[in-house]
């Protein structure tokens, strides 16, 4: 911002006013970036049942066209970036009925993660005056193949083992200008990426009016790759588990308290510290059954905060992410009319997975 000063003289006396105040751009710290993305899609899909065996194949063609132009400035100069390419992702579904309460799967899948938008864009978004968020326009889509094992007892307990290997892994990274004392975080293809997991889960009256749902994960995670120059090796264990318990009151009512805790967590650069949460909720039937209202609290103590730390190089960074993520709420449903049979369902999974692309804020 600039503001303009005019000197005058009264009686002999200088005298100061200020008369007008005016922003100035720093196109150094500026930008506008605009980009363009259109997906096509093509599938097949083949279903076959055997008794006891079932099976389902499936194939995804997508062509991905992308273009993207930073508008120059006094300062920077104007640039731009076209991307083309073709991707195939298979699918394979085999499941197996042994008895009345024990079936077997196995599938294969192969799917790919795109770039939020926001992730794309180069503006700066700063902290302070030595820290400060950037986007990166060089970012690539991941890729990943997975297999997974599953088998259901009674429809009550529910386990799987995966293997999951992702090429050109996406992470956050913190960068320094050492000499200039800067730190910023960006996000690059860091690694390849190898992910075993193990889960199991299950959900059982615990009495009259009281049902209980457990989920337990373990999962080890390798990076292998390069990152400024060095090489990135490493690995670790994560344990994640949730539990809630729904609980029916009489007239209606109806009561749930949930929790879910993930201990620590080895992502690429970054070793995020334990995370937990608690919520509860309690809704009540109106209106003949037809309608319900919902009131709920989302994490009660105020407990979803982010914090980590980064040693790589010459980066030595302990961060807290403190925010006010406790969220009280109220809604209403009602149901109108009959539940008509057989009626389809809309898929919009592939329009909510690039709806969550969009970035509401930082």
């Amino acid at each position: 911002m600039r503001t303009s000063v005019v000197f005058a003289s009264v009686g002999g006396v200088p005298h100061k006013r200020l008369v007008q105040k005016m922003y100035e751009i720093d196109n150094n710290k500026s930008n506008h970036f605009l980009y363009n993305e259109n997906i096509n899609a093509a599938y097949l899909n083949w279903n076959k049942q055997w008794k006891k065996w079932g099976m389902q194949a499936g194939l995804r063609a997508e062509q991905t066209h992308a273009h993207g132009h930073q508008l120059g400035n006094e300062v920077a100069g104007d640039s731009s970036f076209t991307k083309n390419y073709i991707n195939l992702f298979p699918t394979f579904y085999l499941s197996y009925q042994a008895n009345s309460k024990n079936s077997f799967g196995i599938n294969y899948g192969r799917r790919i993660q795109r770039p939020d938008y926001g992730d794309l864009n180069p503006f700066l978004y700063f902290l302070d005056e030595y820290t400060y968020e950037a986007g990166n326009v060089l970012l690539q889509p991941e890729f990943t193949d997975m297999v997974e094992l599953t088998h259901s007892f009674n429809n009550f307990l529910h386990s799987s083992v995966s293997y999951a290997h992702t090429s050109n892994a996406m992470a956050e990274v913190l960068k320094q200008y050492t000499a200039k004392r800067i730190t910023y975080q960006t996000k690059e293809n860091i690694a390849d990426r190898r992910t075993i997991s193990f889960s199991s889960g299950a959900s059982f009256e615990t009495g009259e009016n009281l049902k209980t749902s457990l989920d337990l994960s373990v999962i080890n995670k390798r990076f292998d790759g390069k990152l400024d120059n060095g090489i990135l090796k490493v690995d670790g264990w994560m344990f994640m588990g949730k539990v809630s318990e729904e609980i029916k009151l009489g007239k209606g009512w109806n009561g749930e308290v949930s929790g879910f805790y993930r201990s620590k967590n080895q992502d690429g650069q970054i070793l995020i510290d334990p995370l937990w949460r608690i919520d509860a909720a309690i809704q009540k039937s109106i209106l003949k059954k037809k309608g319900s209202l919902n009131f709920f609290v989302r994490d009660i103590f105020n407990s979803q905060n982010f914090h980590g730390t980064v040693r790589y190089q010459d980066i030595d960074v302990h961060f807290h992410n403190e925010r006010i993520s406790r969220t009280f709420g109220i809604s209403f449903k009602y149901r109108f009319g009959k539940p008509i049979k057989n009626l389809k369902q809309h898929n919009s999974s592939g329009a909510s997975e690039e709806q969550n692309r969009v970035k509401t804020g930082n």
